[in-house]
């Protein structure tokens, strides 16, 4: 199967967890069939938002915008599991994960992660994307998309949704310094 033609079936995908970025899909401003580079408005997209317009890129030729929104994707994953309270939640980025690979096919996604592996061993290579994603900073969507995926979704019960005494600053530069070994200082 030609990779464009996965990826036009991607949106079957990835659109569900897609759908749970947002608390109402009248707030979600983002053409879900858009290829939108890296901007400010980067920082309200969820990690399912990021990973359709990544797809979007792909299917449209553009190949400039995908590893910074691949890149600003996993980072805000790794930042929502630091806030999220349900650990069960967690598992949302994992599933992500298996839906790109899934999208992509496995050669093409074996093809794409060899390149992010490239990239995380060799910091010259990596600068402009830690650049890219430094400038954006981290999101300011509420990780509706992560929490749905939890099981206190199922079990109900009172506790918060988000971490008590969370540190969104000390956070992100731990995404920063420790997920994305990126060595660049907050701004």
């Amino acid at each position: 199967m030609q990779l464009h033609t996965r990826l036009l079936a991607t949106a079957v995908l990835i659109l569900p967890l897609a759908g749970v970025a947002n608390a109402s899909p009248a707030t979600d401003t983002h053409d879900p069939a858009a290829c939108l580079p890296l901007s400010a408005d980067s920082r309200t997209m969820s990690p399912p938002q990021l990973y359709r317009s990544m797809l979007n890129c792909l299917r449209d030729g553009q190949a400039a915008p995908v590893l910074p929104l691949y890149f600003l994707g996993t980072a805000y994953g790794r930042f929502d599991r630091a806030r999220v309270a349900d650990t069960t939640a967690h598992q949302a980025s994992s599933a992500l994960e298996m839906q790109l690979r899934e999208a992509l096919g496995e050669a093409d996604h074996d093809r794409f992660m060899g390149i992010i592996t490239e990239l995380s061993a060799d910091p010259g290579k990596r600068a402009p994307l830690c650049q890219a994603v430094a400038s954006i900073g981290p999101p300011t969507y509420h990780p509706s998309w992560m929490i749905n995926h939890g099981m206190r979704q199922f079990t109900g019960g009172n506790a918060p949704d988000l971490v008590a005494g969370f540190d969104p600053a000390a956070s992100w530069q731990a995404v920063m310094d420790n997920y994305l070994k990126c060595a660049v200082q907050p701004g």
